[in-house]
């Protein structure tokens, strides 16, 4: 299994685009990140609207075999060569990769404009996901002692994911602790309940069957 956590702050709507794989054509095309299914969890309204912003990922990647050897060309007959592309064209599927992916906007508008760069700096801790140096115990003393300073700030998260099934209880709510906490645990989840993310593309030519 591959794992590659990100944390990300981000000023503007085209980092979230990047941060999220997000087609640019697509959003120029509708006037909103909302062309791309995929951008559909965003609330692109307090993402413009607040101070800070942060995108949390998880991609996974789950080890799995290499079945190509066994996949065999079956041709139609009769079908002349040159319409071979136009009937197959230049590729097919031949599998999938399997795993799960979660993603976390994070919106913050902070009121008291004073407290704007200590809340940063205590976000930019506290949002660090993947492997930590730091105990749970000083992980949980520092998360009360930024309580108070994120008090008078309006905090919005928007989640998306696939994999790993139910990745929290429906009755918690999404909170930065819970995030950074499912962030954390999402690829013990996904090597349980995993998921196809990626097509895998093959030519007809890498097929030891095939013959034209």
């Amino acid at each position: 299994q591959s794992v590659t956590y990100s944390t990300r702050a981000i000023d503007n709507l085209s980092e979230v685009m990047d941060a999220l794989n997000i087609s640019a054509a697509a959003s120029i095309k509708y006037g909103t990140i909302h062309g791309n299914a995929s951008a559909a969890f965003v609330n692109e309204g307090k993402v413009l609207e607040s101070q800070l912003n942060y995108v949390v990922s998880v991609k996974v990647n789950n080890a799995g075999k290499d079945e190509s050897e066994s996949l065999e060309f079956v041709p139609i007959d009769g079908l002349p060569a040159g319409r071979f592309t136009e009937v197959y064209g230049d590729c097919f599927i031949s599998g999938f990769l399997k795993g799960g992916e979660f993603s976390a906007v994070i919106s913050i508008s902070v009121h008291d404009k004073s407290k704007l760069s200590r809340v940063k700096q205590a976000l930019d801790v506290q949002l660090a996901v993947g492997p930590s140096l730091v105990s749970v115990g000083g992980r949980e003393s520092f998360e009360k002692d930024n309580q108070e300073l994120l008090e008078g700030t309006e905090i919005t998260i928007s989640v998306n994911w696939i994999g790993g099934g139910e990745i929290k209880k429906p009755e918690v709510p999404w909170t930065i602790p819970t995030v950074v906490s499912v962030a954390n645990t999402f690829p013990s989840m996904v090597a349980r309940c995993s998921a196809r993310t990626t097509a895998i593309l093959m030519s007809y030519t890498a097929l030891k069957s095939f013959q034209i």
